[in-house]
């Protein structure tokens, strides 16, 4: 649980890792109406650092080390959404939680 909410692993881990160095964020933020609306979104993460960083966590469960095209086509609709670059946690990025801390040291501070 992250938040208080259902996480896998790497995203459990994750919010471990951001809160280690003390980021505020919010898991899982719905655009476009999430899940409920067609073409909605959840975006994973939305990490302050200062600056907002978007945060999407693929683990090898359901992305297996590689993004599919809806994947791809997500990621470029929230960027353009969030004017924002999309910052992606891949599983073997944060399988641990030594992992997730070294993953959030390199891609987000």
């Amino acid at each position: 649980m992250v938040r208080r909410k259902r996480a896998s692993l790497n995203e459990y881990n994750l919010g471990n890792a951001l809160d280690y160095f003390e980021l505020p964020f919010i898991f899982q933020v719905y655009f476009m109406g999430g899940h409920r609306v067609r073409g909605g979104q959840v975006l994973d993460f939305l990490v302050f650092a200062p600056l907002v960083v978007p945060v999407q966590v693929y683990g090898d469960y359901w992305h297996r080390g590689q993004m599919s095209a809806k994947d791809r086509l997500n990621i470029i609709e929230l960027e353009q959404f969030l004017k924002r670059e999309i910052v992606i946690i891949w599983g073997n990025e944060s399988d641990t939680y030594n992992q997730a801390v070294a993953a959030v040291r390199k891609k987000i501070l």
